[in-house]
């Protein structure tokens, strides 16, 4: 038990620890294996934690945007300026 549970603390999947422990059933060293997909799930991890920044830095855009932008009703052809007119450059 203790294995899973710092298995799933290092961000391992489900899949990652099946994969593990049947290795180790099969009686070879897991060890290249956690390697391998650890540096797979850093990767991973390193990129929604990426995508997140960029989202972060589009909505403090948009707060700084919308702050002295007017409210307006909806229209035939839009239902809230302030998300579709924003624009990162804007």
């Amino acid at each position: 038990m203790r294995f899973i549970l710092s298995a799933r603390q290092l961000g391992f999947s489900v899949s990652d620890i099946a994969e593990i422990l049947d290795t180790a059933d099969q009686g070879e060293s897991p060890c290249p294996l956690a390697r391998r997909l650890i540096q797979k799930r850093l990767e991973e991890n390193e990129k929604g934690f990426q995508d997140s920044q960029r989202l972060r830095q589009r909505m403090y855009s948009a707060v700084r945007d919308w702050e002295t932008k007017p409210d307006r009703a909806p229209t035939g052809n839009m239902i809230c300026h302030l998300i579709e007119e924003f624009s990162e450059s804007g």
